[in-house]
């Protein structure tokens, strides 16, 4: 180490920081083979290994307390993995079928005079049970079900009008331009037109079968835009233009086929005509997802731009668009209900409706030959009408569980796609649910027409549509049941983008889907269609940089990185590439006097990273694995204090003793993580003006680069560590290199600082929920897991119950309300783009001038650099599965000077929120008023709490030791105030003994 500081400088033209280093030996050439032992056995050549020397030592068995939790959760998160995805497959599968049938059912009951086979069992007071009946549904009835329909619509667009209304109360929105609001308007019109038209007009008059195999042909806009969409850079671009073509031509089918088939039967059923415009205006309620800025026709460039414009005008559009959907729904339905009833104004009536009226059961009193049961009008005259009371909660009941499943149909199909397991447990169910609907309603309408009693959970008056004989044979050969099987075959392709999602995990609802809600009426169509097709494309493992080793310079035998290209020189360089969307992790670990087993537990946590970083890497470059949690990895270790005076020479500085236990565990701990015996290479050795730099190449072939600061040199402690690690990661390693800032843009959002402690002990599972978080939401600026304090003793049981309220109540609840308000330094990632904008990077290296500037800078650097953050407009969020462990004061005395430094900076930082809130507000989306008034009320409670707490003592010692109010108020008051002077004129050590020995002395007092 001693030589470090009379190492030659290097040539004047190459003095630059440290970068990536370049070393033959470590690329990862594919001429090297993977075996080769690098760093396996010890430093002796594998020939001059002595035969007799093969005795080893087995390395220690892993301790570690991240490990050991992850191990023991690895079993039972695979049992839970395989249970989410039967239950989520299932649930969309049930839920949407019960929905579809629902929906069914009520448009059947809309029928004029509709009429069915009535059992008579259950009232056997009245019918006699070898008797035939049928009862009619009364218009009454065919009005509570439209209104039924009518609510189970709107539900879902109420909540598109909650949820808009709250985004533009509580975060920012745009007004669209007039031209985007009208196309919005005009397209969600026509769907609502369309749909109602289907509900109201064309579903009542088909059977119930024929009605489920025609909502497989809603998507014919969807698809004929989605062929004009195509491009000629898209792959294989003419097979899939012929596939749409095919998929059109399917889905036209459905236009023709049940007109001409039904009208065959019964030329006087007009509405039936109605099918081509119904499914054809409802297919204009998910153009939004199929059409492309790129397209080569200028009608779909010209919303394809809409589109894209809608990101950020969406939620003030549909506060008006839902409720215009309402009102048109309402028209329509209105309209189309005066055709089938004999008395309009009966639509109105809805005290008649919903309240029990009579329902006419009339006897059939002679069947003709065979098993056939006749229309009414080819029988012998009926012998009398019995009317029965309808049950009139029935219809409240099926509403309230057709919403119900709808509802959970979205939210676990959502659900499938945030965790990433879309095609078994999104798609997969979605395509099945008219399959499965239209074999259970095969079987229901056989059982119910061999037996009128063989449904007794629903009153006998109701059921579905049904034709009467073989259903079964009828639905293969007379329903045309090839014809639906083209009909299946082409939704399935104009959705096929729903089988191969490219999204990050926990993706927010904006991304995943492109309206706010669904349509309940057609929940797997709404669903399917409404998934968003436009995901970010894979990264391709030949645009990856996992060869950075074999392209560097020439010149940097001195220097790890150095470039000689200028901007002018690099005729691509404002060609953003793909992969400038890989993240790139910095895990900055700042570390001072830590002792061996706080050392090798984050060093322990490294070699994870590496272990975990080279495998990812491995598997991309050499089996061309495309791994979307890919991720590029540095360490840099930033040492303060790390130089003291030589005992040979006054005048030379050298390491002090914990860099070198620094040192000397590097190979302790990767022989912990690997479970072999491993000698790691030494660290190369480099001058710098702030003192020194070592740098480790790793097993895996990730860099750890210990900068070793000379206090005499430049400024010690946390936060100049902080400083000095975001400009040389984002300042120089980012904004000097030679590329265009469009592509810095691009880089610093995908560029994270992963903040460690030096004792801090944590797995790569748990880096990755945190990078979940930042993809998820780009305007996310730091994200923190949850930290377990680690040790012994008294003091580690209260702060064990501390941190623990701390995230279970403080932090989830910021998270969830507004933002959290610290992001703790020893576990945390903040992303680049965020800490590199207007007053926070810059703003972060303030001097401490004032008194108030050392409370909140310097006291509590992590949460002064979260406020910053705020205060600029990001977000700071909590990850309660992000599990890590640091090792906390177990002596009261290192306790209580912790808390000394957090308990001022945390109300400090609070106030500096609270003064500029109107301006917070403003700028950040997250945080609103009543969150303002939240932490408002927190302050005053930190406030107010020692006074608090002092009054209760003084009334304590009045009702225990029977004195007056003023003998007990003085002895209460006298410790605080000799406190308070050993605060003002005593060291730190002293002021902690002083306050147990008057604590000791007060109870004392009290006691005599």
């Amino acid at each position: 180490m001693r030589e470090m500081s009379r190492m030659p400088p290097p040539p004047a033209h190459l003095q630059m920081p440290l970068g990536e280093g370049s070393d033959p030996e470590f690329s990862d050439d594919e001429n090297v083979p993977l075996n080769q032992d690098i760093y396996g056995g010890s430093r002796r050549s594998v020939q001059e290994t002595k035969a007799w020397d093969v005795f080893r030592t087995l390395p220690p068995s892993t301790s570690s307390l991240s490990q050991d939790s992850q191990k023991f959760l690895e079993l039972t998160i695979k049992c839970l993995k395989v249970f989410t995805y039967l239950l989520t497959f299932g649930v969309v599968l049930a839920s949407g079928v019960i929905t579809k049938g629902l929906v069914l059912l009520m448009t059947s009951q809309l029928r004029k005079a509709k009429t069915l086979s009535y059992c008579g069992k259950r009232r056997s007071g009245l019918f006699s049970p070898e008797k035939d009946y049928r009862a009619t549904l009364p218009d009454e009835e065919n009005v509570v079900w439209a209104w039924m329909l009518f609510f189970c619509f709107i539900v879902p667009e109420l909540g598109t009008w909650f949820r808009s209304t709250r985004m533009c109360v509580f975060k920012s929105w745009k007004r669209p331009p007039f031209g985007d609001m009208m196309w919005v308007l005009v397209f969600e019109t026509l769907h609502t037109i369309g749909t109602a038209l289907l509900i109201f007009l064309v579903l009542p008059d088909l059977d119930v079968i024929k009605g489920a195999m025609l909502t497989n042909c809603v998507a014919f806009i969807p698809g004929l835009f989605g062929l004009l969409s195509r491009t000629r850079k898209e792959s294989h671009v003419a097979l899939k233009v012929m596939m749409d073509l095919l998929a059109l031509a399917c889905q036209l089918t459905g236009f023709v086929v049940w007109p001409i088939v039904e009208y065959n039967k019964n030329p006087d059923v007009w509405r039936i005509w109605l099918i081509p415009p119904a499914i054809f205006l409802t297919s204009f309620g998910w153009w939004e997802n199929y059409v492309d800025k790129n397209s080569r026709f200028s009608t779909i460039k010209y919303f394809g731009r809409i589109k894209e414009r809608l990101w950020k005008t969406r939620y003030f559009c549909y506060i008006f668009v839902s409720l215009w959907k309402i009102l048109i729904f309402f028209a329509v339905m209105v309209l189309s209900m005066g055709t089938r009833l004999d008395n309009f104004s009966t639509v109105f009536d809805l005290h008649t409706a919903f309240s029990s009226h009579s329902i006419n059961v009339t006897e059939v009193r002679e069947r003709l030959p065979g098993l056939l049961v006749p229309d009414s009008s080819t029988v012998a005259p009926l012998e009398h009408t019995q009317p029965i009371p309808s049950q009139q909660g029935t219809p409240i009941y099926v509403f309230l569980i057709q919403v119900f499943t709808a509802w959970l149909c979205y939210i676990f199909g959502k659900f499938a796609c945030k965790i990433c397991i879309q095609g078994f447990s999104f798609a997969f169910p979605i395509n099945l649910t008219i399959p499965v609907s239209i074999s259970l309603l095969i079987t229901a309408c056989g059982l119910r027409f061999d037996h009128a009693c063989s449904f007794q959970v629903i009153p006998e008056y109701l059921f579905w549509e049904c034709k009467n004989g073989d259903i079964l044979n009828d639905f293969l050969n007379n329903d045309y049941a090839w014809v639906w099987l083209f009909w299946l075959l082409s939704q399935t392709w104009i959705t096929l983008h729903i089988w191969t999602p490219k999204c990050e995990r926990l993706a927010s609802t904006e991304k995943l889907f492109v309206t706010p809600m669904y349509n309940s009426l057609l929940i797997d169509q709404s669903i399917a269609l409404n998934r968003r097709r436009d995901d970010e494309g894979d990264v391709k493992t030949e645009d990856l940089n996992l060869g950075a080793d074999d392209h560097e310079n020439e010149v940097s035998q001195y220097y790890e990185t150095i470039s000689i290209h200028t901007d002018s020189s690099n005729n691509n360089a404002s060609k953003i590439k793909s992969s400038d969307q890989i993240t790139r992790i910095y895990a900055t670990a700042t570390m001072w006097h830590e002792n061996e087993e706080e050392m090798i537990e984050m060093l322990k946590s490294i070699l994870r990273m590496d272990e975990d970083q080279s495998a990812r890497r491995v598997a991309q470059k050499y089996l061309k694995i495309v791994d979307l949690d890919y991720y590029e990895f540095e360490t840099h270790i930033f040492f303060d204090d790390a130089f003291e005076i030589s005992d040979d020479n006054e005048d030379e500085n050298v390491v002090n003793q914990f860099v070198k236990l620094l040192v000397n565990l590097m190979d302790d701990a990767a022989t912990h993580v690997h479970q072999t015996n491993i000698r790691i290479r030494p660290p190369k050795k480099y001058p710098a003006p702030y003192g020194g730099r070592l740098v480790w190449t790793l097993p895996g072939k990730t860099k750890i680069v210990a900068h070793l600061k000379d206090k005499g040199k430049i400024r010690h402690k946390k936060r100049w560590s902080q400083v000095m690690y975001m400009y040389y990661l984002l300042g120089f390693k980012l904004m000097d290199q030679p590329i265009s800032v469009d592509r810095k843009e691009v880089i610093a959002e995908n560029t994270f600082l992963l903040t460690l402690d030096g004792d801090i002990d944590f797995t790569p599972s748990a880096v990755a929920l945190l990078v979940d978080l930042m993809k998820k939401n780009t305007n996310l600026g730091a994200a923190c897991g949850r930290i377990h304090p680690v040790g012994s003793g008294l003091m580690i049981w209260y702060q064990m119950f501390e941190y623990a309220i701390g995230h279970w109540l403080q932090k989830s609840t910021e998270h969830m309300i507004g933002c959290v308000l610290c992001s703790p330094g020893c576990f945390s990632l903040f992303r680049g783009k965020a800490l590199m904008d207007d007053n926070v990077m810059a703003k972060y290296t303030t001097k401490s001038s004032q008194a108030r500037h050392y409370v909140q800078y310097d006291q509590g650097e992590d949460r002064w650099l979260c406020t910053l953050l705020l205060q600029r407009g990001y977000r700071v969020e909590y990850s309660a599965a992000s599990d890590a462990y640091t090792h906390a004061p177990e002596g009261f005395s290192e306790f209580y000077n912790q808390r000394r430094r957090w308990v001022p900076s945390t109300m400090a930082n609070i106030m500096d929120l609270l003064q500029d809130y109107k301006k917070t507000i403003k700028v950040n989306d997250n945080i609103s008023l009543p969150y303002i008034f939240y932490q408002t009320m927190l302050m005053g409670g930190t406030i107010l709490g020692p006074g608090t707490i002092f009054l209760m003592l003084v009334g304590a010692f009045v009702a225990a030791f029977r004195i007056g109010n003023w003998p007990s108020f003085e002895y209460n008051i006298i410790p605080i105030l000799l406190f308070m002077i050993a605060c003002f004129t005593l060291k730190s050590n002293i002021q902690v003994m002083s306050q147990g020995y008057i604590i000791t002395m007060e109870i004392a007092s009290a006691l005599n």
